[in-house]
């Protein structure tokens, strides 16, 4: 726990969509922008929905939220 209003806490499938968000908000650019293409989010959604691949990912979130 960071403090009392958000904790850090290993990533779930549940939270592969946003983190493809975040990779294409980082690295959209470098690929001329074809991943915010909808084929190129949806690539990027099905990498990271298969299993293992959150594997040491974690992420921040509200205290008692999802």
């Amino acid at each position: 726990m960071i403090d009392d209003s958000v904790i850090v806490r290993p990533a779930r499938v549940s939270d592969a969509s946003a983190i493809a968000d975040l990779l294409l908000e980082g690295f959209g650019h470098d690929y001329g922008g074809k991943l915010r293409t909808p084929e190129g989010r949806r690539m990027m959604e099905r990498i990271h929905k298969l299993p293992g691949r959150l594997t040491g990912i974690f992420v921040v979130t509200v205290a008692g939220g999802p």
